[in-house]
């Protein structure tokens, strides 16, 4: 028997998956809630708001989440020996700020006296800054103006894929730099959350791979490299503190001895690095080696496929990230996802079967100026709409021309996004909606099938690690793990093409 593990490391939990890369099984899967497994931290939803509306999580919580996970899998009776290799993904943008005795800690990881104590005080003297930005922090306005102006928005667009972005990792480093100068001369190693947790697994400083540093508004996507004038205009003696580049599948070595120790990991076992949550998922969900457009509908919707250019979005509101496996990937993310529905359900006083039979009316002449958000969007920035808050006495109405605006944005803003002839792939907590997958399937007038992918991304860690270890290939993992559901939603025809004059229009 062989077996890889998954990680991932969400905004709200720590999720890991273990495959059987003999059977081309999926052998166990555990969860971790940050915020009812780890109340101490008082992040309810994983993370922490302030008066200043940033929004920050701890690297310790993190570190204790996966000591937690870890003891699950050994509670379930998981044999964590027979794991050959192990990697990882974690949100995009956090970032993760380093003092110099890091390293002497991580090398302290692997001496047995130190196993009395848990990961989390271990590494704890090591942060130079106590929280971690992450990727719902918008308060960095002002430095993406800054660098735009010093590198231009058009250059820094073509070079790292995305417009300067608030909640990408560039302009929250400059913040850092200017608001805490003495912290940030302070800070030997800055990481992404992916190769911090990466660097506690194998005991040592890990690089960071190319899908998780295309998210931060500092690497060139055509070289693969750091742009040093979008560094140099990001903060000072950047280059100096960022993790070594590297590919997905290229391995950073073996795991520390604390976890064989602890948990009984052999010392062979192979760590490789770690990615960025939605790279990994498009591995998960089988749209890394084809053209397939994948619409996850979670808390935030996101629209991605795999591309063989780096083509940007035109509208600067898409951003291009690498692939895992070689070229690229394109992903639009629109904040207004499952809480939009959530909001409507409330208000209206519906249960999830109300509020689908409410979804699978047909349009009929759609509001024009409607705004659908609950919340600020990001694609296209648009305030919110209060008044989607309150009850009216028309949940049918609303609830429909709700999701006719959603869905009408969600295509015209991914239209720079190779669109495939037949089928459009969704995901997620929403897709049970047969309304909405309905819907879909009329404003893009494409058949739509469901993947049965709950935990993708970590799913799409652990096909990495077989794949990039040799023990088994993607395509094969593809076919024998991810669940396409046997129901299509075909486009119906009087609906597509209402849809179609309105967006003429």
């Amino acid at each position: 028997m062989a077996y890889t593990l998954g990680l991932d490391s969400s905004t709200q939990s720590l999720t890991g998956t273990i495959i059987d890369t003999v059977q081309h099984s999926l052998l166990a899967s555990v969860s971790i809630n940050f915020g009812q497994e780890l109340p101490q931290y008082e992040a309810q939803n994983g993370y922490v708001t302030n008066e200043k509306n940033e929004f920050l999580a701890s690297p310790l919580m993190w570190l204790d989440a996966l000591e937690l996970l870890l003891v699950k899998f050994q509670k379930q009776g998981v044999d964590l020996s027979r794991i050959q290799s192990i990697a990882g993904t974690a949100q995009q943008h956090a970032t993760v700020y380093l003092n110099a005795s890091f390293p002497s800690l991580l090398a302290g990881l692997s001496d047995s006296a130190a196993l009395s104590s848990s990961l989390s005080s271990q590494i704890a003297p090591a942060l130079s800054r106590e929280l971690s930005p992450i990727w719902m922090d918008q308060t960095t306005q002002q430095e993406c103006a800054e660098i735009s102006h010093e590198v231009g928005a058009q250059a820094l667009h073509r070079s790292t894929g995305s417009l300067a972005t608030a909640r990408f990792s560039g302009p929250q480093i400059r913040k850092f730099s200017k608001t805490q100068p003495e912290a940030y001369a302070n800070t030997a190693s800055i990481h992404m959350a992916s190769s911090f947790l990466c660097s506690v697994l194998a005991g040592k400083l890990a690089p960071l791979d190319l899908t998780d540093a295309s998210g931060m508004n500092l690497l060139d996507l055509s070289t693969g490299t750091w742009n040093q004038q979008v560094l140099d205009a990001t903060a000072a003696d950047l280059a100096e503190k960022l993790p070594e580049l590297s590919a997905s599948t290229k391995p950073v070595g073996s795991i520390a001895r604390y976890f064989c120790d602890t948990y009984g990991f052999l010392p062979s076992t192979t760590i490789l690095p770690w990615s960025g949550d939605n790279p990994a998922s498009l591995v998960g969900m089988g749209g890394t080696n084809q053209p397939r457009l994948i619409i996850s509908l979670g808390t935030s919707y996101t629209v991605f496929a795999s591309m063989t250019e780096p083509n940007i979005d035109p509208q600067g509101y898409g951003h291009v990230f690498a692939n895992p496996l070689g070229g690229y990937m394109a992903l639009n993310c629109f904040t207004n996802g499952a809480l939009t529905n959530d909001t409507l359900r409330e208000a209206h006083q519906l249960d999830w079967a109300e509020f689908n039979h409410y979804a699978q009316q047909p349009p009929t002449e759609i509001q024009p100026d409607l705004n659908p958000f609950v919340i600020d969007e990001i694609t296209p920035p648009r305030a919110a709409n209060a008044q989607l808050r309150e009850c009216s006495d028309q949940p049918a109405e609303t609830i429909r021309q709700v999701l006719d605006h959603t869905f009408l944005n969600i295509k015209q803003q991914s239209s720079w996004i190779p669109l495939p002839e037949d089928t459009i792939y969704v995901t997620g907590g929403a897709s049970r909606s047969s309304g909405i997958c309905q819907t879909i399937a009329n404003v893009f007038n494409r058949k739509v099938q469901l993947l049965q992918s709950p935990d993708s991304a970590s799913l799409g860690a652990a096909m990495l690690a077989a794949h990039a270890t040799g023990l088994a290939d993607i395509e094969t993992l593809s076919n024998k793990l991810i669940q396409r559901s046997e129901t299509y939603y075909s486009p119906q025809p009087e609906s597509a093409t209402i849809y179609e004059a309105f967006l003429s229009r």
